[in-house]
């Protein structure tokens, strides 16, 4: 079994009387995009900035491959290249000069051919000598992950990548990350609140509330890959509960209204439920499938907190 490129064993940390991590731990395996999730305050930046050695747990231990950061420090992170939050850009450089400069402080002998390459796999070749300022938010994120990258990390630790970028910077964002994974293996490790993009992207994830893990492992597993919601919307149909209850999609609804139908199912069997509803003169505006990721983490992290007084009858994560 490969050893894990980054491993965190019962983190927690207190500030004051706050608990922002309280006995987290996860195992990341490389070549993998594992995606990290919660919500604003759940503790992601604070478990980020562990994993890094920028603060110190007030208990637990970070291993990146199987060796303790605590113990061997500096030398372990030349594994890990990382953007937390927004990359440290000097804005009155250009491009090139801020790349130059960051991989000059890695202490490693890094070529100017490396560099160039790395300005083409994110788009930037023909605008590095531009000075970053001018750069829009999209650029910057890209230069970001170009510097990032720039000693060959086996690891790329993103702490919402996303943030601020318009639809298309965050399809050109989606793109890199999967070709990083794909073409050069890197093991990347991404926070995002952009549900979709994550499912779109992770092979596994972790959500976190509140500091504690809620649940973690392959997203396909998760997600029961063979199941999704549709919902179906149409012209107010007041015979449509009756039409429901007699039909073959009975056992498969989840909601049902006089404009709209929630179904849980196997996406091969869509086309069936569309001819149907066409038999029975039902006037569907619209049929689209949810977005998985997002109920599932809005379920789970509202069950727990409608658990957070009842500590008796908590579900345990292995029946989540």
């Amino acid at each position: 079994m490969a050893i894990p490129i980054i491993e965190a064993k019962n983190l927690t940390k207190h500030y004051g009387s706050i608990v922002a991590v309280h006995d987290l731990s996860f195992a990341i395996p490389p070549g993998v995009i594992y995606g990290f999730l919660g919500q604003n305050g759940a503790g992601k930046s604070t478990t980020m900035r562990m994993l890094l050695g920028l603060i110190h747990p007030s208990s637990g231990e970070v291993f990146i491959l199987g060796k303790s950061l605590r113990k061997e420090g500096a030398r372990l992170l030349r594994h890990i290249g990382a953007i937390i939050e927004r990359p440290d850009l000097f804005g009155y450089l250009s491009g090139w000069d801020n790349l130059r400069m960051m991989a000059n402080l890695s202490g490693q002998d890094i070529s100017d051919q490396h560099l160039h390459d790395l300005l083409k796999l994110v788009h930037l070749q023909g605008r590095e000598k531009e000075k970053v300022k001018g750069y829009s938010q999209g650029m910057k994120q890209r230069l970001g992950i170009a510097i990032a990258m720039a000693h060959n990390p086996d690891l790329l630790v993103l702490d919402e990548p996303t943030n601020g970028l318009d639809p298309q910077g965050i399809a050109q964002m989606r793109e890199l990350i999967l070709q990083l994974s794909r073409e050069f293996g890197k093991t990347v490790l991404i926070s995002s609140h952009l549900l979709y993009e994550i499912e779109q992207m992770a092979d596994q994830m972790l959500i976190i509330h509140k500091g504690r893990k809620m649940v973690e492992g392959p997203v396909h597993e998760l997600l029961h890959a063979d199941e999704t919601l549709v919902e179906v919307n149409y012209r107010p149909h007041p015979e449509m509960a009756a039409l429901v209850a007699a039909s073959q999609w009975v056992a498969l609804v989840q909601e049902v209204h006089e404009d709209r139908l929630v179904l849980k199912m196997k996406p091969a069997l869509v086309p069936e439920l569309n001819r149907w509803l066409v038999e029975k003169d039902v006037a569907v505006q619209q049929l689209s499938t949810r977005h998985s990721l997002e109920n599932y983490f809005l379920n789970l992290t509202q069950e727990q907190d409608s658990y957070v007084d009842a500590p008796a009858t908590r579900r345990t994560l292995q029946n989540l």
